[in-house]
């Protein structure tokens, strides 16, 4: 039985969050027993701690603070190793930042390993500022220097720590998607969903998701939308948008005098959402791998979005979406692609089959079982 520790920041409902709770969800019982150590004190209001609670994984809630996983970090790391030595862990599976940090300072000898889930270089600065988003990102290349493998979610964002670090391979790990949340559903479920979300059957719905910050650009959307559409258009599809963050009272104000865009807030049942969904938007400035793109995918949706590196990559194994990206911020373009997307259908049965043999939690969790077994010689 190989032991695997996962230490995580929080356990909000975040991608990275996600991820993980797909890769133990997946994981061969009779050969890997996880447990989570959480540093940080969760977000009642969107902690998922209790999904991991019903899979029977331990989670040990450290509750530190920011600044003192920051200013204190190799106390935590000895408190992170005394656990680890007393539960025999054999691997140290890390995800996001401080994780890394504390990690790459055990003294017990543990293998490691980093899910690289974002580009540090321009997350950190998107979600943090220029200032601390820049020493953020130079601490975390110098420390995950010392972790000794790294699973990057793209090929993307394998190219930009090949780059970084002197590491002789990079390993690619795609992010997986849960089929059993993310599918297509018939028009008769279609039907019941909209009801439920009183929304008619005869209107196109356009979806966005996550979360309302700058890196994610939902500003710009709201420019295209209005660009297209008249307050007052009954005809005018509904724009929906499911997340809260920091430009939520921006993007409201913005929107004030159009009913037909609407701000969902936080919720749980993002796969209902999308199979009541026409077509989802990502406007996103920067992503790692692309979430929420793929879960849109994997329900049968089409997805606008916007020209970077990421979405680049993935769109490569679906051309036919190629003519659907738009310039990074750039709301005429991306206007008109809504406007086409308003009178084109496409047939999305093949994709959302290749989605799933290329791109499901299961696939994503075999790699990382293999990946630990190589560790683990």
């Amino acid at each position: 039985m190989i032991k695997i520790a996962y230490i995580i920041n929080q356990l909000r409902k975040t991608g990275p969050v996600l991820v993980l709770k797909d890769i133990i969800q997946n994981l061969d019982r009779t050969k890997f027993e996880p447990m989570i150590i959480r540093l940080r004190k969760d977000d009642s209001t969107n902690s998922i701690a209790s999904i991991f609670k019903q899979m029977g994984v331990e989670i040990i809630g450290l509750n530190y603070s920011f600044m003192q996983l920051e200013l204190a970090t190799r106390r935590v790391s000895y408190c992170v190793d005394t656990i680890l030595k007393n539960r025999n862990i054999d691997i140290v599976h890390t995800h996001g930042y401080h994780p890394v940090l504390v990690a790459s300072m055990l003294k017990s000898g543990i293998p490691t390993v980093e899910t690289a889930h974002n580009i540090s270089a321009e997350d950190y600065i998107y979600s943090k500022g220029r200032f601390l988003g820049t020493y953020m990102n130079i601490r975390y290349l110098r420390r995950l220097e010392r972790i000794k493998h790294v699973a990057a979610i793209s090929q993307t964002v394998q190219s930009f720590y090949s780059g970084k670090l002197n590491k002789p391979m990079i390993h690619v790990i795609y992010n997986g998607i849960d089929t059993t949340v993310f599918k297509p559903v018939d028009l008769k479920t279609k039907r019941m969903l909209r009801e439920r979300s009183k929304i008619p059957l005869d209107c196109k719905v356009f979806l966005v998701i996550g979360v309302l910050n700058k890196r994610k650009d939902p500003k710009t959307i709201i420019r295209a939308y209005k660009r297209l559409f008249d307050c007052a258009d009954i005809s005018a599809p509904f724009l929906l948008f499911l997340g809260t963050g920091s430009l939520m009272k921006e993007c409201r104000m913005a929107a004030s005098d159009y009913p037909r865009i609407q701000f969902r807030g936080f919720t749980q049942n993002v796969g209902e959402y999308l199979q009541m969904a026409d077509w989802c938007i990502c406007a996103s400035h920067s992503e790692g791998f692309g979430l929420n793109f793929m879960e849109s995918l994997m329900s049968g949706v089409p997805v606008i979005s916007s020209d970077i590196a990421t979405f680049r990559e993935l769109l490569e194994f679906y051309p036919v979406l190629k003519r659907y990206s738009f310039p990074v911020g750039d709301s005429v373009k991306l206007a008109q692609k809504i406007n086409n997307a308003i009178i084109i259908d496409i047939d999305m049965m093949d994709i959302c089959e290749d989605v799933k043999a290329r791109f499901s939690a299961v696939v994503m969790a075999k790699e990382y079982m293999s990946l630990y077994e190589e560790m683990k010689i």
